[in-house]
């Protein structure tokens, strides 16, 4: 039987989740609002996608930031049942960016979405599926605007969907990745952590990559993300992908960081 002090402290902590998914749409929309981004809800017949945006100069390149993977997991076993990030690194990084057109597009089922086609696996075993990465694909082909190029910025997991969609797509003019997944297969033996059967092949892309500018940046104190992992897929992009050290580590540092990074120049790149 419990200590009772134990059931206690649970429940607390159960509430106090509870109230940290409550706020976590509020924090984004202060964060959001404060950088001029405004919000959107994008369907796309996958899923529906929570965007913010701004658009000011619509004949210009749009930056585009992806999102991680949020809170997917409580821990090793427990998957969360609310995906939204309790820190959104990669709405923090847009919001520090200053060009015209700035659009952040997060995860499946992040925000509260009122998607009925969402469960647990769709943001666990299922977030680098194919379905996950069309859906950000219809996404962006709705909020920006037509014959607009984009820079794609990735996240941590975030960096897996730009990779597939630079990949695909024939308007990409450059991708950067920040503390990114840029092989979740890796990632996972790295964590010792079951691997993800549904999962798209990201490392296998980056030959795909080969003309497309790239920095990708890694914390010297990530313990989620080897820099490792990040470095051998820009050798496999070739010449015009460079890894960039920061003094960060998964999370934190990189918002700080981002207005100098965002300004370092692109290989392969007059820009």
């Amino acid at each position: 039987m419990r200590n009772p002090l134990t059931v206690c402290i649970m429940l607390l902590a159960g509430l106090w989740l509870a109230g940290c998914a409550g706020d976590r749409r509020a924090v984004a929309d202060r964060l959001a609002t404060g950088a001029g981004l405004q919000p959107v809800s994008i369907e796309t017949g996958i899923h529906r996608i929570q965007a913010w945006r701004r658009l000011a100069a619509p004949e210009q390149p749009a930056t585009v930031y992806i999102e991680g993977d949020g809170l997917a997991w409580l821990d090793r076993h427990r998957p969360s049942r609310d995906p939204t990030p309790l820190n959104p690194v990669g709405l923090a990084l847009a919001s520090r960016d200053t060009a015209a057109n700035v659009i952040y597009l997060a995860r499946p089922c992040m925000y509260g979405v009122d998607d009925s086609r969402c469960s647990i696996p769709v943001w666990t075993e299922r977030q680098f599926d194919e379905p996950a990465v069309a859906a950000l694909d219809r996404a962006l082909d709705q909020l920006k605007q037509p014959g607009q190029r984009l820079h794609l910025v990735g996240y941590s997991g975030g960096a897996a969907m730009a990779a597939a969609l630079a990949a695909r797509r024939g308007d990409v003019a450059s991708l950067r990745s920040v503390a990114g997944n840029l092989d979740p297969a890796a990632v996972n033996r790295f964590h010792s952590v079951t691997p993800l059967p549904a999962a798209i092949d990201v490392a296998a892309l980056a030959p795909r990559l080969a003309r497309l500018p790239q920095l990708h940046f890694t914390g010297t104190g990530d313990r989620i993300v080897p820099g490792t992992i990040v470095t051998r897929f820009a050798r496999a992009a070739g010449p015009c992908a460079a890894v960039v050290s920061v003094q960060a580590d998964h999370a934190r540092g990189w918002e700080e960081a981002w207005p100098r990074l965002l300004q370092m120049p692109l290989p392969c790149s007059s820009n």
